[in-house]
This record gives structure tokens, C-alpha cells and sequence, in this order.
């Protein structure tokens, strides 16, 4: 397995305040091209700003807050640093 993706969870199951390094986004071109739009790519440190566990989270993402709705949430997996 790639050390990269070593203890990688959804990012769904994180919690707020949480730094994160995105280590794969799993869907196909189209939603990897949404979220290479919006900064969201494997080795991107991304900060969890608000998660409110049943509905879009709110991450911090190169300085940038990014609404992710829950069904993206399941599809790119994180790792803590």
C-alpha cells in the first residue's frame, strides 16, 4: 500500500479544528476535476473549519474556506499529519 494512503479515513469522519493531508480523491474525471477547481488534490493540507456531521463541511484550504457537500465528504480521504 502507498505510504500516502497509509490510515486514510473519509473525510467525512473528521472533526473540526482537525489538519488534514488529502491523500486520494476516489470518483471519476468529473468529480476530480471538480475538486482540482477547488484547491482539494492528494498532498493538499486542508484544515476542517466546521463539520457539522450530517450536512457540508467547511474547510480551510490554502487560506480559502470550501463548502464540501456530505457526498464529496465520502469520496476524498484524508490522513492526520
Amino acid at each position: 500500500m502507498d505510504t500516502l494512503n497509509r490510515n486514510s479515513y473519509p473525510l467525512l469522519f473528521a472533526r473540526e479544528g482537525e489538519k488534514l493531508l488529502v491523500t486520494e480523491l476516489k470518483g471519476g474525471q468529473q468529480f476530480k476535476n471538480k475538486c482540482i477547481d477547488q484547491g482539494i488534490v492528494p498532498g493538499q493540507q486542508i484544515e476542517v473549519f466546521q463539520q457539522t456531521g450530517d450536512g457540508p463541511c467547511l474547510v480551510i484550504i490554502n487560506g480559502s474556506r470550501v463548502m464540501i457537500g456530505q457526498n464529496m465528504l465520502n469520496r476524498i480521504l484524508v490522513k492526520k499529519q
